[in-house]
């Protein structure tokens, strides 16, 4: 009965929250942030070629080979079909802009492609000559769904020596909406987006105020992404609800059972400290695992861990990896945490990086108990500890495991954070008081001397 009126009481408070007149003043602005940065003439501008960083090809290519370079700069080279395909320009006709670099002259001589073909729907629309000196193109081009597609098809050739069956080097393309309609339906999933990160940070046990803050801040940043970047802004909509929706999740069970571990332990909290470490859960949560299931996210080493997981599963536990000629056992520890999860038939895509997410959400409140080990059980203490797990949270060296999905990295860095915890709890508990000095000593690994 208890636990049923827990569950009729949060059912009530997030009814509450979700009739609070700020949020709905929220969503409306971020609704017509979203409807002004619609009506903003934009070019927008695919480098062809850039495989990696905030301006990579990623998201917008099928069908290409792997980048390459030359004296006009990179370019990929295209296949039998190749498409490029832009989403979040509104329903306007769209000026496109592409160009094909010079045709080499045995690709020419081995019967290379001499024109282009475009198609849309399995639908022949126009044939393009082609130059061999290279030729730039402009067309119209109307939406196909939420979506802006350039389907280009051409004949192949094969170099010398090279498996591949080549079409033409295609290099930068862009795409301009030659007179603004308004935003895709597909843009207000952002409005969802918005109310679950209210839900989120008053999970964490904020005040409304604070969750306006968040969400104001939240809904000023979509309006920045779709003037700014609106492909990346509509291809991010289902990732970060996805994301949200899981971290809610994880925050609810985290405030559930963070402060009887942390009595447990020991270790000095308040409810204010208790707070920020959700909070700073919550978003390390979210930028992880939304931005892993971001089209064109960073492949990493995805498929080596996949491969490994998958061969553990197999009953193959003393795995084997080779560097260098050298062959060495490779640590199967994550792997055999999540091994019982394939039960479920989770893609190990999905796994992984979920997995690692939640590591790393779960790190900040690790740091901030070694910080009260170091900085003592006082509001001045629980505040630096809460300051080092936040510059824990968000170092770049995380960032950049979880971006390149180190995932064995990613744990065997968490396990190091707890042992450290365990090692710097039992001197503190009195059980090694003479070992004082090497307590401090292992503190200095994370933290600065606080005097």
């Amino acid at each position: 009965m208890v636990g049923a009126a827990g569950v009729f009481r949060a059912r009530d408070s997030i009814g509450n929250d979700l009739r609070d007149w700020r949020l709905a003043a929220i969503v409306l602005l971020t609704a017509a942030l979203i409807g002004v940065a619609a009506l903003v003439p934009k070019e927008y501008l695919i480098r062809i070629g850039v495989e990696e960083g905030f301006h990579n090809d990623q998201p917008f290519i099928r069908g290409m080979f792997a980048p390459d370079s030359g004296p006009f700069g990179t370019f990929r080279w295209t296949s039998e079909r190749t498409a490029v395909s832009v989403r979040g320009l509104g329903p306007c006709q769209a000026l496109v802009s592409f160009r094909v670099l010079p045709i080499p002259q045995n690709a020419l001589a081995a019967g290379g492609p001499m024109e282009l073909e475009l198609w849309r729907d399995d639908r022949a629309l126009a044939t393009l000559p082609l130059r061999p000196t290279g030729t730039r193109f402009h067309l119209l081009l109307s939406p196909v769904g939420d979506r802006h597609v350039l389907d280009i098809r051409s004949a192949t050739w094969q170099p010398e020596g090279d498996p591949r069956r080549l079409g033409v080097p295609l290099s930068t393309t862009s795409f301009r909406c030659a007179e603004p309609r308004g935003p895709m339906p597909q843009s207000f999933g952002w409005l969802i987006v918005v109310a679950l990160a209210w839900i989120g940070i008053r999970a964490a046990g904020n005040t409304r105020d604070v969750a306006a803050l968040g969400a104001l801040a939240l809904a000023l940043v979509i309006g920045v992404i779709h003037v700014t970047d609106p492909p990346r802004a509509a291809f991010g909509v289902a990732p970060f609800q996805i994301a949200l929706a899981l971290g809610i999740g994880l925050v609810v069970v985290l405030r559930w059972g963070a402060p009887p571990l942390l009595n447990r332990l020991g270790v000095a909290w308040s409810g204010a400290s208790l707070r920020w470490l959700l909070l700073l859960a919550l978003v390390v949560f979210v930028t992880r695992y939304g931005g892993r299931l971001l089209p064109g996210a960073m492949p990493g080493d995805i498929g080596f861990h996949s491969n490994r997981f998958d061969e553990l599963v197999s009953g193959d536990v003393y795995l084997e990896a080779r560097n260098r000629g050298a062959n060495f056992p490779y640590p199967p520890g994550y792997y055999l945490i999540l091994a019982p999860l394939a039960l479920l038939d989770v893609s190990r895509r999905t796994l992984l990086p979920l997995g690692t997410a939640v590591l790393d959400a779960a790190s900040p409140i690790a740091v901030y108990v070694l910080g009260t080990c170091v900085y003592g059980a006082t509001r001045w203490g629980e505040r630096t500890s809460v300051l080092a797990a936040a510059l824990y949270a968000f170092a770049g060296a995380g960032l950049l495991a979880h971006w390149w999905h180190f995932s064995t990295h990613m744990f065997t860095q968490f396990m190091f954070l707890v042992l450290l915890a365990g090692i710097m709890l039992f001197w503190r508990s009195g059980a090694a008081q003479g070992h004082a000095a090497s307590r401090w000593w292992l503190s200095l690994l994370h933290f600065p001397d606080p005097k």
